[in-house]
């Protein structure tokens, strides 16, 4: 009698994070998270990351690994990190931007370099501050901002196109940051998911409340979580009940 060999095998979507921008690869939340399920079950564990990848994207991804996702036993999605990140002129928040008619292909790139990971300045610090103060203040009386509402609407869409993998999709809250705005837009964000994790039946791991939002879990720019981050998110995963389904289907080979 052979033993069968098993192998988890995870799939991770996601941003840069998903592909450790600016820290060492072996500290990243996947390879430690990977690492802590090896123990726990004493078997290897396959991840396969798909980074740089924004809501756009995310159709043309699933049609070119319909199989690698087939054959996943998790796909773990953190996204939204570039929706959420506000780089472009303020006043387009306030604005019905025309949406994408066709998805956008997805191809895999290279990570940036790691010039973003300088400070921020003083005087940008306070100009964001009184930025996010204005959305909260232009929300109270207007209602959701625009930008908003269609990032809602495209989220839902996405995630309804992860359907079928309904039993082995877990949905990570975008992280935190320092940027009073970036901030702004993800903790709006978050009654969507909640309600699309919902409506999905997908399991929904924290993030944004669990990763404390101080300098010393970011990097220098406070855009992006450093190794400390990084082990935070390691630990929420790891606390998922995901193992013991493994170790099920490893008894019934």
């Amino acid at each position: 009698m052979y033993l069968v060999h098993y192998a988890m095998k995870i799939v991770i979507i996601g941003g840069c994070h998903v592909g450790n921008y600016a820290i060492p690869p072996h500290l990243g939340f996947v390879q430690k998270w990977a690492a802590h399920l090896e123990s726990l079950t004493d078997e290897s564990t396959q991840s396969i990351c798909h980074s740089m990848v924004s809501l756009n994207q995310v159709d043309d991804l699933i049609t070119q690994h319909k199989v690698e996702l087939m054959q996943a036993d998790l796909i773990v999605l953190q996204l939204g990190h570039y929706e959420l990140s506000w780089r472009k002129r303020f006043r387009e928040l306030f604005q019905h931007l025309p949406s994408p008619t066709t998805p956008k292909p997805y191809q895999p790139k290279p990570l940036p370099n790691m010039a973003g990971t300088r400070p921020i300045p003083y005087q940008q610090r306070l100009k964001d501050r009184l930025k996010a103060a204005f959305l909260t203040l232009y929300k109270a009386r207007y209602g959701q901002l625009p930008y908003l509402q269609q990032f809602d609407q495209r989220l839902i869409q996405t995630l309804a196109l992860l359907g079928p993998y309904q039993a082995k999709v877990v949905v990570l809250t975008p992280f935190p940051s320092l940027h009073p705005v970036d901030q702004w837009l993800r903790r709006e964000s978050i009654p969507t998911i909640y309600k699309c994790i919902r409506q999905n039946g997908f399991q929904l791991v924290d993030t944004f409340r669990a990763i404390p939002r101080k300098a010393a879990y970011f990097l220098a720019d406070g855009a992006h979580l450093n190794t400390l981050g990084h082990s935070a998110v390691a630990l929420l995963l790891s606390e998922l009940p995901i193992y013991t389904a493994f170790l099920e289907k490893i008894d019934c080979l």
